[in-house]
């Protein structure tokens, strides 16, 4: 039963729960600067007040859908160890591209944050998190250049440029009105694309004498 403050907590998955997915909702409808408060307390019954409740107001909204990304992101760089690091490589690309078209907040919220970068990175802000996934990133190009199947990359860019390919191979199909993404491919020729991006970018050149 909802207390007199319209609170869902006794409800499956409880109000905080809720209210994030209300927020990725509105952000993959609006984008992030869009989405706001009153909007997700009129979708889920509830009063504005109790959403103060569980979060310190927009910021801390925006912060749990961050982590939410975040998190998924680390799930998704989670890999078998001793696995080729090629294969790995492919795997990553597939499970992220199914993700993104699975969750399209995720996929718009990533867009922007590389955008912007910086002071202006929301994600940037959740440094363990960054640091899990970069850490993850790094571990799959090192791999690659210690079995020398992977050319020579900056390591501190691998990240972004691996991250950025792949997002804009899936949003370049665009969003419908309700700002859900709009597929003109099946997934698992969206993902045999994306395989071959990651896959350029890290293929060694062929040396003189192959």
């Amino acid at each position: 039963m909802a207390s007199p403050g319209g609170d869902l907590e006794g409800s499956s998955g409880g109000t905080r729960e809720k209210i994030v997915e209300q927020a990725e909702e509105l952000i993959a409808r609006d984008g992030f600067e869009q989405f706001q408060l009153k909007e997700i307390a009129e979708r889920l019954g509830i009063s504005s007040p109790a959403i103060f409740a569980h979060f310190e107001g927009r910021s801390g909204v925006a912060k749990a859908v961050a982590r939410r990304v975040l998190g998924a992101l680390v799930a998704l760089g989670e890999r078998a160890e001793g696995s080729d690091p090629g294969e790995a490589l492919r795997a990553y690309v597939c499970r992220l591209v199914a993700h993104l078209a699975e969750h399209p907040a995720h996929l718009r919220i990533l867009l922007f944050d590389l955008a912007k970068g910086g002071a202006a990175s929301e994600l940037d802000r959740e440094t363990d998190l960054v640091g899990t996934v970069c850490e993850q990133m790094d571990e799959l190009l090192r791999s690659g250049l210690r079995g020398g199947c992977f050319r020579d990359l900056r390591r501190d860019a691998f990240a972004a440029q691996l991250l950025g390919s792949i997002l804009a191979s899936v949003a370049w199909h665009g969003w419908d009105a309700n700002g859900q993404l709009i597929l003109r491919v099946p997934i698992p020729q969206l993902q045999h694309e994306a395989e071959e991006l990651a896959i350029a970018l890290v293929r060694r050149e062929p040396g003189p004498h192959s």
